[in-house]
């Protein structure tokens, strides 16, 4: 969201303030968005290239889509009244971080007459490539990954943790981000944490003999579902080839 703000009237002081808030779409060849933050709030589309027997050009494309505008738009409307009405009637007992879109997703899928969990089981599998590419474009995250392949835990300072990391580094490592201190490594490892226990790795933080200690284990697979509790009136299916 965003906004700003100007002057209501040029004859006083007041202003008047405007929100704005939108979805926003990144394209790109290659995945753009990499920071975790901004990953965990994406939904990830990967489309094939359009092979030269089926590309079209705009002006029939446009006549195309002009003849079927009044029927996408008649289902649009059709599927958003469905899904407001069944909206109040769910209820998710676990969310993920985008929540609401969670919810209105599950409300939708149930008024196209696709079933609430479908959505939930494609939107969880998009968080899990998501979690995938942070690891995989993290070097700390990575490293973390590696370091528990072998070992169930692993427990120190970020200073001891940091020198592993190091030491893992040899010559014809292309890795350039590496952090220098241990206070970077300990921010950086505290931004893809979230990232590591969707993966099944949990990290933590205790104090010891007045040192900071870090706890690193592996958890049991983690299942991504979410358990439903709903009641959904019964409607009629949206029947789109006689709309």
């Amino acid at each position: 969201g965003s906004g700003f703000s100007k002057r209501e009237l040029y004859t006083d002081d007041n202003d008047v303030i405007y929100d704005f808030k939108r979805c926003l779409s990144i394209n790109g060849i290659n995945v753009l968005v990499t920071k975790p933050d901004l990953l965990e709030r994406s939904v990830l589309i990967e489309l094939d290239r359009v092979s030269k027997d089926t590309r079209r050009n705009e002006q029939d494309l446009m006549a195309e889509f002009e003849i079927a505008l009044p029927l996408i738009l008649g289902a649009m409307f059709t599927t958003v009244s469905k899904a407001m009405q069944l909206r109040p009637t769910i209820v998710l007992n676990d969310l993920p971080r985008m929540a609401d879109f969670a919810l209105w997703g599950y409300a939708i899928s149930e008024a196209l007459g696709y079933g609430g969990q479908q959505f939930l089981d494609a939107y969880y599998k998009s968080l899990g490539m998501q979690n995938e590419q942070v690891i995989a474009d993290d070097d700390v995250a990575n490293f973390v990954a590696e370091l528990m392949e072998g070992q169930p835990m692993w427990e120190g300072t970020a200073s001891e943790l940091l020198k592993e990391f190091t030491d893992s580094i040899d010559g014809s490592d292309k890795r350039k981000d590496i952090p220098k201190a241990a206070n970077e490594f300990s921010g950086r490892l505290n931004s893809v944490k979230t990232n590591l226990a969707e993966a099944g790795i949990v990290i933590e933080r205790t104090s010891a003999q007045r040192k900071k200690i870090i706890r690193i284990y592996k958890v049991s697979e983690k299942i991504d579902t979410i358990e439903t509790s709903t009641q959904i009136p019964e409607t009629e299916p949206i029947d789109y080839d006689n709309f």
